[in-house]
């Protein structure tokens, strides 16, 4: 399972959580292309659980990625609850877990 995890504490408070989650990250889009999954993490909590159907730079911030994102299946959300139980997820911008 690979997920890339994104601390959206600075973005949650004016947009929903997929509006947060899914633009302006400084990641490198070829790797990024290579996960599965995206979480949203604030106060050092997953808050949200999105599948990557695909990753593009950003049209307003050129040097930055955005995802095109799905809901997880709750199913898949589960299993991430269960392989990032041990991680740490905080002092981060972003952050490659595999």
């Amino acid at each position: 399972m690979k997920i890339i995890a994104v601390n959206i504490s600075k973005t949650s408070k004016n947009k929903t959580l997929l509006q947060a989650t899914e633009r302006a990250w400084m990641l490198n889009i070829n790797r990024a292309k290579k996960y599965d999954f995206v979480i949203g993490v604030e106060n050092n909590s997953a808050k949200s659980f999105f599948k990557i159907n695909d990753v593009n730079i950003d049209r307003k911030h050129i040097n930055r990625v955005m995802f095109d994102l799905v809901r997880c299946s709750d199913s898949d959300k589960i299993a991430i609850k269960k392989y990032i139980d041990k991680q740490t997820l905080k002092r981060f911008t972003t952050k490659y877990l595999n």
